[in-house]
């Protein structure tokens, strides 16, 4: 029997004066994650204060084996509003199997933007070139 895992391994910088923002956003996802109306949920783990590869202050979030593509949404647009952010939040995630069969190994990245009417699911490498628009159209 093989086993599908849905993985991903993300950062967010948050600035020094938002850290007690952010505290008080992961109580509450906390608190929410206990609500039985969210049973099927539980599978973001994070760790804050983390640091970013530069040793910048940091939440770092992840998926162990799967999570839901609601609950990564919810995650990411609480930590976003807290941030009161413009800037959008890629998220690569990876699919794979436990066994080698084809066609069982994928990947892609959400990108999740401040208005989640503008969110969207791309393959890699079209969302980081959408990335790189986005912040050229800003110069």
């Amino acid at each position: 029997m093989a086993n599908n895992y849905s993985q991903f391994s993300e950062a967010i910088v948050i600035p020094e004066e938002k850290r007690q923002a952010i505290i008080e956003f992961l109580e509450e996802w906390e608190g929410r994650m206990e609500d039985p109306q969210y049973d099927c949920m539980g599978g973001i783990s994070y760790e804050f204060p983390s640091t970013d590869d530069l040793g910048t202050l940091a939440l770092w979030f992840y998926s162990e084996e799967a999570y839901m593509d609601e609950e990564l949404s919810a995650f990411v647009h609480g930590v976003l509003d807290v941030l009161k952010s413009k800037e959008p939040v890629l998220v690569n995630v990876a699919y794979w199997c436990s066994k080698p069969r084809i066609g069982e190994f994928s990947g892609g990245c959400y990108v999740f933007y401040p208005d989640p009417e503008k969110d969207y699911y791309e393959d890699p490498f079209t969302a980081a070139t959408d990335y790189i628009k986005f912040h050229s159209d800003e110069a």
